[in-house]
């Protein structure tokens, strides 16, 4: 009996010096090690918000970097995480945003730790996230038909808002020493021999290129270019239509699918040289330098967001080559006359500049828009080949959201194709297929000098287009002020993001 209680009372010493304050240490070290998850979950919940957050103010890298700091700065219990090195966890691009935070847990053995050490320690735990703007593979086509600019020897709007280039101050009136044909088919430009020196001729030749009606198109398409151009995963392509020949395929290239960046990028200047009006893109440069013009009227706009830089903005240092101030003799802009800087026409000129340059062409719009649907379908074709057989310059950049690339067509034009045509339905349904599915978005500018019936078979057009198909829609606009926020709202409507690439 007596050995029994001894037996009890040792197995009691037992279990209080031994068994309980493992018992106690476990569950301490259990509540520990459950804080501690909790803690690096809620952590990781965060991190992966912040992540989101910011990268919705991507291109704008500036943007999502103080959005960053200042959410982690609102959060006591995170910080930025240091690398060995001492620097932050932070790589923001304009595509991208990644970061490493941590949150310090104070043990519950510190008090203990801390009454023998006479330190306080914490255990850290570490969350990562990355956000990513998914690559965007967007094709525009920017209208260049008659309908952009005066008849012949009229102007648009006034003379204070819309003034003849200062070009036309600086030099003499042409000559010529050989006596020039006047019999069909071909005629000297009758500008040459009477109408040089008039203002009307000079507000009408400046309007070729810069008018109330074309320079809001070619501002919207610029904005979109620039945010999407900035964007280091994505790429873009821009067409003109109906182009620089009248009939035939419809449209002429300007730039063709690449990175903003890529060595290949090379964008493509369009000679073209319309005799009679001396008018060309040729021409749109004179009328807009400011070193020639001393006059910064029609001068390059700087981009409407600021995220290009200007080694990539400006690859080319001049555009003209020879002043055409030295020699007013043979003023016209003719390309054959070789004025322009061969860095600038063969490929070094910016997108920006391809199209705030072009001129608008004489011939007009097909009736049933079909040349603006050909353009499209060749933007599709483009679109699938490049991203069904991407280049190894897209792998390499894109990695694991190659396949994730989102597709678009754009175009900016001021008159919409006839939705019944057997072309345009064709168009729909391709756009449709799940192997080709790409968003075709109008953006339509009604302006002032279009004429009314042509609205009017816009807006019907525009409706019939957005019961048609859910990959396709129009929108119209009526000034150049809703036309910039239509250009502004389609370059973050539907976007899309990746989270923890």
């Amino acid at each position: 009996m007596p050995g029994c209680l001894r037996s009890e009372s040792g197995n009691t010493a037992l279990y209080a010096t031994v068994v309980l304050p493992i018992v106690i240490t476990l569950a301490v070290v259990g509540m520990d090690i459950s804080t501690w998850q909790s803690l690096r979950q809620n952590a990781q919940r965060e991190v992966d918000r912040i992540a989101y957050e910011a990268s919705l103010f991507l291109p704008n890298d500036e943007a999502a970097a103080q959005h960053v700091y200042q959410s982690v700065a609102a959060l006591p219990q995170l910080e930025l995480a240091l690398s060995q090195s001492g620097q932050q966890l932070l790589n923001i691009t304009t595509s991208s945003v990644t970061f490493t935070a941590k949150v310090e847990h104070k043990s519950v053995f510190d008090h203990f730790l801390a009454a023998s050490s006479g330190a306080n320690h914490f255990f850290n735990a570490y969350a990562s996230s990355s956000a990513s703007t998914v690559p965007e593979d967007v094709v525009l086509i920017v209208s260049d038909a008659n309908s952009l600019r005066p008849p012949a020897y009229n102007t648009w709007g006034n003379a204070i808002d819309w003034p003849a280039s200062s070009y036309f101050n600086l030099i003499g009136q042409p000559s010529y020493v050989f006596d020039p044909p006047n019999e069909p088919p071909i005629y000297w430009p009758q500008w040459w021999e009477s109408d040089f020196f008039t203002e009307t001729f000079r507000r009408w030749a400046t309007q070729l290129c810069y008018n109330a009606a074309v320079t809001p198109l070619k501002l919207a398409a610029m904005q979109i270019t620039d945010v999407l151009g900035s964007g280091a995963l994505n790429r873009t392509a821009v067409l003109f239509t109906p182009g620089d020949a009248a009939g035939g395929a419809g449209f002429s290239l300007g730039k063709a699918l690449l990175f903003a960046d890529e060595p290949a990028a090379a964008t493509h200047w369009s000679g073209y040289y319309e005799a009679r009006s001396a008018s060309g893109n040729e021409a749109c440069v004179y009328f807009a330098d400011e070193t020639t013009t001393t006059n910064q009227r029609y001068a390059l706009p700087s981009p409407p967001f600021a995220y290009i830089s200007p080694a990539t903005s400006l690859p080319c240092s001049n555009r003209i080559a020879v002043s055409p101030l030295g020699s007013p003799v043979g003023h016209q802009p003719d390309p054959a006359l070789g004025r322009l800087e061969d860095c600038f026409v063969g490929g070094g000129a910016s997108v920006q500049e391809i199209i705030y340059f072009h001129a608008v062409r004489p011939h007009p719009h097909e009736a049933n828009g079909g040349n603006i649907t050909r353009a499209a379908a060749f933007a599709l074709a483009a679109l699938i080949q490049g991203t069904h057989v991407p280049t190894q310059e897209a792998l390499d950049r894109r990695k694991n959201l190659t396949s994730k690339v989102v597709r678009r067509i754009v175009v900016l034009t001021d008159f919409l194709p006839d939705p019944g045509d057997a072309e345009f339905t064709t168009l729909l349904s391709e756009l449709e297929q799940a192997a080709k599915a790409t968003k075709l978005t109008f953006l339509v500018f009604q302006h002032t000098d279009l004429p009314a019936s042509t609205k009017a078979l816009n807006e019907a057009r525009a409706a019939s287009i957005n019961a048609a198909s859910p990959n396709a829609s129009a929108q119209l606009a009526t000034d150049a002020e809703e036309l910039n926020r239509l250009a502004g709202s389609f370059i973050h409507k539907d976007r899309q993001l990746a989270l923890r690439i």
